[in-house]
């Protein structure tokens, strides 16, 4: 596994434990509207960064083991 790969698998749970504590945040200090806004940004964010994550891990395997 590449660096950079490596890099991606540790910011993917990284980034959904800094999502939840920002919609905590926003839910006891800015209501329920604002909370749920925060939670669907961050599942989005993470969808995505997690499609990312595994076009670049199936790439990388098919350079590798592609004859």
């Amino acid at each position: 596994m590449s660096k950079e790969m490596r890099i991606l698998a540790l910011l993917l749970p990284v980034a959904m434990t800094s999502g939840t504590l920002i919609a905590i945040f926003a839910y006891t200090y800015l209501g329920k509207t604002a909370a749920l806004i925060s939670l669907s940004a961050g599942a989005i964010s993470f969808i995505i960064g997690f499609i990312i994550y595994e076009y670049r891990r199936r790439k990388e395997l098919m350079e590798k083991y592609s004859y």
